[in-house]
C-alpha cells in the first residue's frame, strides 16, 4: 500500500479488536501488513497506535460504514466481490459473516 497507510494501520486495528482477537495476534498481523508495504510505517508509530487503540481505548472504534469513501478509497484496503457487488454489507463487520453463510449455501 503506497497511499493511505495510516488509515490502513487504523481500520486493521479497529477491525481486528472489534472481531475480538487478542492484541498479541493484531500486532502479529499489523506487523506483518505492515512488512508488505513498499514503505512501511516505522515500528514506533506502529506501537503508538497499537497502544492507544488497542490498550488506552476502553472500546474499539465503531468501523466506518462502506460507503465512507474517505476511509477506503485509494487504500486498496477494500477489494469489493460479489458480496460487496450486491450490496449485502453496509459494514466491514458484517463483511466475514456474510461471505460464510454466501460459502455455505454455495457448497450446500
Amino acid at each position: 500500500m503506497s497511499d493511505g497507510r495510516k488509515r490502513g494501520l487504523f481500520l486493521l486495528l479497529n477491525f481486528l479488536k472489534n472481531c475480538g482477537y487478542s492484541n498479541e495476534k493484531i500486532l502479529e498481523i499489523v506487523n506483518d501488513w505492515n512488512k508488505k508495504n513498499p514503505n512501511p510505517l516505522s515500528e514506533n508509530y506502529i506501537l503508538r497506535q497499537a497502544k492507544y487503540y488497542l490498550e488506552k481505548r476502553e472500546n474499539p472504534y465503531i468501523m466506518p460504514s462502506c460507503n465512507r469513501s474517505e476511509y477506503y478509497d485509494n487504500t486498496n484496503i477494500c477489494k469489493p466481490d460479489e458480496i460487496c457487488n450486491n450490496k449485502l454489507i453496509k459494514n466491514p463487520l458484517n463483511y466475514p459473516f456474510k461471505k460464510m453463510k454466501h460459502v455455505k449455501s454455495k457448497s450446500s
